[in-house]
């Protein structure tokens, strides 16, 4: 618990497992302060793709900027506050969103929207939260003439890591970027089998169903036999990292 945190429990520990040790840090975390975040500048070619977004606003042929999100949380919030302070540096101009529709149009980059946009005469696009993988996207928005400006988190895909990696060091100015190395000798637990272990621990068995529709129609009847409806379906964020590592104290790590 942060020292003099006398706030709700929950919270501190939470507090406490981000590193937070005070309650002055831990305000200034919940608070948020545009004066806590981190130097823009840090960004690379920040000051040109500000200045490319800002000369397009600025146009006078009634042309929208685009802002191409994402459907999860931080896609989502990115995406608004983006879009709310370019619509109050430039009250005027015309800024809009499109957050993909998760079913129909699922992960990235929509090319269908790109060529949407196109069609209607705009000609800048900007992902949040997405795009770090739309190679697809990317060629399309080229062929048809749009700038697409990729605001990413993600992870290159496998095959291409090692290449972005090396073109930084040698064409990178400053700030190196380096990706974690991934073992596959590593003993993995898919999060399927956690959800699995989970429900026999409170003494249910797993009954797999096909559909997440099959397993709500089931479900009253299973639980009563003390099975546990599942629906697993395959993730279809490429964008993340295939696993993730996690290690206890007692475990000494190679960090070369």
């Amino acid at each position: 618990m942060p020292d003099g945190w006398d706030g709700p429990t929950l919270v501190g520990r939470l507090l406490a497992q981000r590193g937070i040790q005070d309650r002055s840090s831990a305000d200034q975390f919940l608070q948020a302060p545009l004066t806590g975040v981190h130097d823009p500048d840090l960004l690379p070619n920040i000051i040109e793709v500000a200045q490319a977004i800002l000369t397009e606003l600025d146009n006078e042929e009634g042309r929208t900027l685009w802002i191409h999100g994402d459907y999860d949380a931080d896609g989502i919030t990115g995406s608004t506050i983006l879009t709310r302070m370019l619509r109050q540096l430039r009250p005027e101009a015309s800024v809009q969103i499109h957050v993909p529709d998760r079913m129909t149009e699922g992960y990235g980059i929509s090319v269908a929207k790109l060529e949407e946009i196109a069609e209607a005469g705009d000609r800048m696009v900007v992902s949040v939260d997405c795009g770090i993988t739309a190679l697809e996207a990317a060629t399309r928005a080229e062929e048809l003439g749009l700038t697409l400006l990729v605001t990413d988190h993600h992870k290159p895909l496998q095959d291409e890591s090692g290449e972005l990696c090396l073109l930084s060091c040698l064409l990178g100015k400053n700030r190196d970027i380096f990706f974690p190395k991934l073992s596959e000798q590593l003993y993995l637990t898919s999060f399927s089998d956690i959800a699995e272990r989970y429900i026999k621990y409170f003494g249910f068995e797993p009954y797999h169903c096909a559909t997440e529709q099959e397993a709500r129609d089931k479900s009253a009847e299973l639980i009563k036999s003390k099975y546990w409806p599942c629906y697993f379906f395959k993730s279809d964020t490429s964008g993340e990292k295939d696993f993730e590592e996690f290690f206890t104290d007692k475990e000494i790590l190679d960090m070369n």
